[in-house]
């Protein structure tokens, strides 16, 4: 799952929050952005571990400018202290200034004094948007526009990393540590001026926990959450199935739909209602004002907003067919900023009327394996899996396509993290050819006279995917 930190927080000027949308297949390559002159700014999606990440390459670099108050952000560092005790969280209060404390004692990396106001940025990207509704969302442009249309319970600090109030108030956790109390924010509107409530909430989660439905989250709702109680309109209680550490940053962290918008929608219906299509209904800082698919998503601020109207009047994602679309267009000033792949870095970093700036982000390239064994077996042998993980030169990547802009991942937690633990890492996939042959004669793919490998007649075939327009 990628959380993107801090990207909303500079497009509302209120307060950092943060987004998620799960990785099909690859992503987090980006390893700058660019923007022209002094447009606005976006920082380094975190991401969690996936199935591929033992054979992933997460880049060490992107970038970021200033908005036009000189207001910057750098990708936020991990902290390494322990997550605080959930109860008696208090309100959100103002972002502090640059360079002040903030939770745990870590230097806040942001400035909103003196923010100016109003105005429109135009962000470009090559991925279309497959759904505006956070429960279907898997791929990252849904989860960028989602997360900007859209509320969570609670947020993520982007200097500590640590979970703050957003839609709750407060929580509390149970003495067993396998229930949670939210006491949510009073007064906060639906887009179409409707109360938010408990019930939403309620509904948001029994709708990701239903397969029907088609959420990429389902798995993980069953696994950890046995139920979900709206006690009366400001509270709602998470029973879970056993004690899940990361909760509060986990399924806490997943958007809120409205009931009163799908609550008479079948669950097999939902990819296709206008809520989901054209439509979106959240609580978020910026509302949809038009989606013309396969060219642009505009969005509207939302001044009715609970944690205040965003400093933007305006913000529009652009869709555009490749990489090097995106760098023209950010020279002419078509757009004004863009997360950037490395094979176009270095012409950006050439281009004196663009801002390029390096960072570490929490991103890695991964790619994931087709373990249902009712659409592929071949995949299904730990060893096929082994060998090609092994068989993938790893360093070469980092340095020829990715640019140098990243490390070979050793394990599934990005290096920014205090999880980052490489030394208790016990198996390390080094590029290894001779291993990898081997484990494939052990698990009886046998070469060919054409070189091919082979098993009980089926040649060893696969096809990959991957996003469009994205040369990396």
């Amino acid at each position: 799952m990628q959380r993107n930190v801090s990207r909303r927080f500079f497009l509302s000027g209120v307060t950092a929050t943060a987004s998620a949308a799960i990785l099909a297949a690859c992503g987090g390559e980006t390893a700058s952005t660019a923007t022209t002159g002094a447009a606005a700014a976006t920082t380094a999606p975190a991401s969690a571990a996936s199935a591929g990440a033992a054979t992933a390459i997460r880049p060490a670099a992107a970038a970021t400018t200033a908005p036009a108050t000189g207001a910057a952000t750098t990708a936020p560092a991990a902290s390494a202290a322990a997550m605080p005790a959930a109860s008696a969280v208090a309100t959100g209060s103002a972002a502090p200034a640059a360079g002040a404390p903030a939770a745990g004692g870590v230097k806040a990396q942001y400035d909103l004094t003196g923010i100016k106001k109003g105005g429109t940025i135009i962000e470009g990207g090559t991925a279309d948007v497959r759904t505006f509704n956070p429960v279907l969302q898997s791929d990252t442009t849904s989860g960028l526009l989602n997360g900007l249309i859209y509320d969570r319970l609670v947020d993520i600090d982007p200097d500590t990393l640590q979970p703050i109030p957003n839609l709750a108030t407060k929580w509390e956790a149970g003495a067993d540590g396998k229930s949670y109390t939210f006491t949510l924010k009073t007064g906060v509107k639906w887009h179409d001026g409707t109360p938010f409530t408990a019930d939403d909430v309620k509904f948001t989660f029994d709708s990701y926990a239903n397969g029907e439905t088609g959420s990429a989250r389902a798995g993980t709702m069953k696994l950890h959450v046995a139920s979900v109680e709206a006690k009366d309109p400001q509270t709602v209680v998470f029973n879970l199935k056993d004690v899940v550490a990361n909760f509060l940053v986990s399924e806490a962290n997943y958007s809120i739909i409205s009931k009163g918008a799908f609550g008479a929608v079948a669950p097999k219906d939902f990819r296709t209602n206008e809520f989901s299509t054209t439509k979106p209904l959240g609580t978020g800082p910026f509302k949809m004002k038009l989606y013309k698919q396969g060219e642009n998503v505009t969005l509207a601020a939302n001044p009715d907003y609970h944690r205040g109207a965003p400093a933007l009047d305006t913000y529009i994602y652009k869709i555009v067919k490749d990489t090097t679309t995106i760098l023209q267009q950010l020279k002419t000033g078509e757009t004004d900023y863009a997360a950037l792949t490395a094979d176009v870095y270095d012409d950006a970093k050439k281009s004196a009327n663009l801002n390029v700036v390096d960072y570490d982000t929490f991103s890695f390239v991964y790619y994931g394996y087709q373990l249902d064994p009712a659409k592929s077996t071949l995949f299904q042998d730990v060893k096929v899996r082994q060998a090609l993980a092994y068989a993938l030169d790893r360093e070469t990547i980092v340095k020829r396509v990715l640019n140098g802009l990243g490390v070979v991942a050793q394990g599934t937690m990005p290096t920014l993290s205090w999880a980052y633990q490489p030394a208790k890492v016990t198996t390390k996939y080094t590029f290894d050819t001779k291993k990898a042959e081997q484990l494939l004669d052990e698990a009886g793919w046998k070469k060919g006279a054409d070189g091919i490998r082979a098993k009980d007649g089926k040649r060893f075939s696969f096809s990959m995917w991957t996003f469009s327009g994205n040369k990396i």
